[in-house]
């Protein structure tokens, strides 16, 4: 193989200090045979020792890796990709457009949203061919694991591709249908990562672990929850391609080698499906997220009740109610709504305490230690799509699949993931 001297030209390339202009020499073959030999070692037509040396060879947008995962990172973080593009010029005291930071976003959320893809495929294929390991039952952790799990509605541009394998979906879209889709998230999280605040008999407010704050008995208020260590994932489509999604997810957190999962839902019949199908054979609590299960308390009680105190007494009155586990009498008080259509929006309390009847035995739940749920999935739901989704916007399914796998490693606080599959893709080397 023989390469000959092209000449010199310069490249500018976007980095985290802003342009940098540099000028290299191009070496190209000087025969087809010597191109046909550089391209099967190198896959490259030319030769740029400066760009080899410096690592940026294989830059998609003449924008180094470091560079790459910090604009899309912005994005992920602002509302919109001009709030996004605002920020970076402003750090940078350089001019970098909207459809860039754009393409960008979508470029790194598409390689890790391949990487989830193929860890869902990955346990999608190990589950089918399962069976009981007795040695992993044998080592098994003496602590619970939680996975939260919940979804929110939100338009989507191209309904069609819906079902439709990440891979599938044509990278144009001239459609013009549209409608409503699951925005699916959950996320993960072990008894010793709940932090507790909570009041004490002298009235005095303080914090500890799930676990130690358990151990007081009766005798404090507990004020509130922060989940301190999670992993988090988000998928917009069915939910038999989500649960694989939701089985990598565990089988991260070492599922398997735990005493006890919980999964804690807001009484979507596919969650027991789920439960019934990726976790089946295995020793699984399903509760009732007792936080929804109040929301929904609330929210009737405000539709069914005239004047500001009658509401509040009677939210109090099925909070109360739910919260002592007392399922039969709770129906019977709400039995007059069975066939009651309420507007939307606002639930049949009858029908849902129905159906989830099962999963609401919060005393007993507590007995055992358990966690029986707080506002956090709530709080996820808002910053994985809410805040991503002003009113009247509509996303492509590929799209918001991308977006939603970037807020998740940034909710996960796993970004360092990102930045590590962009160095290798560019094949950068310290």
């Amino acid at each position: 193989m023989i390469l000959v001297n092209k000449g010199i030209n310069t490249k500018e390339v976007l980095t985290v200090h802003g342009y940098i202009t540099y000028k290299r020499t191009v070496l190209i073959p000087v025969d087809d045979t010597s191109a046909e030999t550089l391209k099967k070692i190198t896959g490259q037509k030319s030769v740029i020792p400066v760009d080899d040396a410096l690592g940026v060879s294989n830059l998609p947008f003449k924008i180094t890796y470091r560079m790459m995962a910090f604009i899309a990172k912005e994005a992920t973080i602002a509302s919109s990709y001009a709030e996004a593009t605002e920020r970076i010029c402003k750090g940078l005291n350089d001019k970098i457009s909207i459809s860039q930071v754009g393409h960008v976003t979508d470029f790194v959320g598409t390689l890790m949203y391949k990487c989830q893809e193929k860890e869902a495929n990955d346990a999608k294929e190990r589950f089918k061919s399962r069976f009981i390991d007795q040695r992993k039952i044998r080592r098994r952790k003496e602590e619970v694991l939680y996975i939260e799990v919940d979804s929110m509605m939100m338009y989507i541009l191209d309904k069609e591709h819906y079902d439709m394998d990440d891979d599938e979906i044509p990278d144009v879209f001239k459609c013009e249908k549209f409608g409503l889709g699951e925005s699916r998230h959950a996320l993960c999280f072990h008894a010793d990562d709940i932090k507790c605040y909570y009041k004490d008999s002298q009235g005095n407010y303080k914090s500890g672990y799930f676990a130690d704050v358990l151990a007081l008995g009766a005798d404090i208020a507990v004020t509130g929850y922060r989940i301190e260590n999670r992993e988090c994932i988000g998928y917009i489509g069915p939910s038999e391609k989500f649960q694989y999604h939701l089985l990598a997810l565990a089988e991260r957190e070492d599922w398997e080698y735990c005493s006890k999962v919980v999964v804690l839902s807001d009484g979507a019949k596919w969650v027991e499906t789920a439960k019934e199908t990726i976790f089946k054979g295995r020793p699984i609590v399903q509760i009732l997220n007792l936080f929804h299960a109040k929301e929904n308390a609330g929210k009737f009680a405000d539709w069914a009740k005239r004047g500001k105190s009658q509401k509040k007494e009677y939210a109090e009155y099925l909070c109360a109610l739910i919260e002592d586990g007392k399922v039969d009498e709770l129906l019977t008080e709400l039995k007059p709504y069975e066939t009651v259509k309420t507007p939307e929006g606002i639930p049949n309390l009858y029908k849902y305490i129905e159906n989830n009847r099962e999963y609401m035995n919060y005393p007993q739940y507590r007995a055992d230690g358990l966690f029986v749920g707080s506002g956090t999935m709530e709080s996820e739901n808002i910053y994985m799509m809410q805040n991503r989704k002003p009113q009247g916007m509509r996303w492509l399914v590929r799209n918001g699949r991308h977006m939603l796998c970037l807020r998740s490693h940034y909710a996960s606080r796993t970004w360092y993931n990102v930045v590590g599959c962009l160095k290798q893709y560019c094949r950068v080397s310290d």
